[in-house]
């Protein structure tokens, strides 16, 4: 049975619902409306519980729930070391392919990453998962937010053309590459003088 979560009653979005899927994934620029959804949903289902971290209390705090619940997690990567932030990833899907409902609000690319390579391995996952992006329309009325359901394909993982979703890493590894490039090429071409003279 699938589910939605009714935005209706919020002028913020352009979408007026959203289908939660047994690991739903919130992410988007800083204001755009996830923790908003997440109060949503909290209003709309009476089986949820709402978990919110900072530091390590993720290792303090024991949050299974039961089956048929749906589990919010709000920003579960915050103070985590990138290594955590993947297992952490992995326990989440655990979680879902356990029977919860697992929705996730974060802005981790790693997270991202994870269970994007997950979906990518095992055709169980890619039953389960949806990757929404939030983010201001320009065009759109001040405040107004688009909520992207952002494809996921079993061989290039997300497809998304937005700049703002997550090719930050990619693009600043370019750019370190590029400037080691470039050094590399004059230290190059400083030994081939000296050896000219």
């Amino acid at each position: 049975m699938k589910q939605y979560v009714n935005l209706e009653t919020v002028d913020m979005f352009k979408n007026k619902s959203i289908e939660i899927m047994p690991l739903t994934v919130l992410t988007g620029v800083n204001g755009s409306g996830k923790t908003t959804i997440l109060k949503a949903i909290e209003d709309q289902f009476s089986n949820t519980r709402h978990y919110k971290w900072t530091g390590f209390s993720i290792f303090k705090e024991h949050f299974e729930g039961e089956k048929g619940d749906i589990l919010l997690f709000e920003q579960p990567e915050a103070g985590l070391h990138p290594k955590f932030q993947l297992a952490l990833a992995d326990i989440i899907l655990a979680y879902a392919q356990a029977g919860r409902t697992v929705v996730v609000e974060t802005h981790s690319d790693h997270i991202i990453n994870r269970l994007t390579r997950r979906f990518i391995e095992k055709q169980e996952v890619r039953d389960i998962l949806k990757i929404y992006f939030l983010k201001h329309e320009a065009d759109l009325e001040q405040n107004v937010f688009e909520i992207t359901n952002i494809h996921t394909d079993d061989v290039d993982g997300c497809i998304c053309d937005d700049k703002d979703f997550f090719y930050q890493f990619a693009d600043e590894t370019l750019e370190i590459t590029s400037a080691g490039y470039k050094n590399l090429q004059k230290k190059c071409k400083g030994h081939e003088r000296q050896e000219i003279f």
